[in-house]
């Protein structure tokens, strides 16, 4: 290493030698007000779309993503009520996002079994001679079966996600499969045209937050 070389050129000799990466993020104020100015249209744009939250998964999961993000720095927070507030509005986001994923409720296939049933009306006057009867269906106990298809949503995701990551592809596609077989009723119930306003707006959100990297140029130990 050349002794004329800058401070900045020497901390990332040291850096490159002991293999550590060396970024330096930056965002400003200005930048942290248009994301959250967009974040919060994002959420209103998708919550037209898809509705309120309607499990508590959605956002448990919400939490750990955001969580994560800020831990692992794909997004820049700090203990400001700015920050606070950005941090709030990102949970609440993603939280409305994974309502597509995870959001089925809960089903009753077994609904449609039931058995035609007689039932006679005492009436008065002449038309008592007459027997008044009338079939109505009636629900078995089988009828209230019920499936909470968010769970099922949840591990099946879960299974897609570990697949996808230990690079199991025929598995992980399987699964995604199943998922948005799961999930196609509910798809088809959403404005999609909100939905998608709200993807694009709140990608942007987020990448904005995810500040500037400034990659410094490493040099290896010869």
């Amino acid at each position: 290493m050349n002794s004329n070389n800058s401070l900045e050129e020497r901390v990332s000799y040291i850096e490159g030698y002991l293999g550590l990466s060396a970024t330096q993020p930056a965002l400003t104020k200005v930048e942290r007000i248009i994301s959250l100015v967009i974040l919060i249209l994002a959420v209103i744009a998708i919550y037209l779309g898809v509705g309120p939250v309607n499990h508590y998964y959605q956002v448990i999961f919400a939490l750990l993503c955001i969580a994560l993000a800020y831990h692992r720095g794909w997004i820049l927070g700090g203990w400001t009520i700015l920050g606070c507030l950005t941090g709030f509005v990102n949970v609440v986001f993603v939280s409305l996002v994974l309502k597509v994923f995870l959001g089925a409720g809960v089903a009753r296939p077994l609904s449609w079994v039931k058995v035609p049933t007689l039932s006679s009306e005492n009436v008065e006057g002449v038309g008592k001679y007459i027997p008044q009867i009338s079939m109505k269906w009636e629900a078995l106990g089988i009828s209230d079966f019920s499936l909470d298809l968010t769970i099922i949503q949840t591990f099946v995701l879960l299974f897609t996600l570990i697949g996808g990551l230990f690079g199991f592809q025929p598995f992980a596609s399987f699964t995604a499969l199943f998922l948005l077989i799961l999930s196609f009723p509910m798809l088809i119930s959403f404005n999609w045209e909100w939905v998608l306003a709200g993807f694009i707006l709140g990608a942007v959100a987020l990448y904005l937050q995810g500040g500037k990297q400034i990659k410094l140029k490493t040099y290896s130990s010869k």
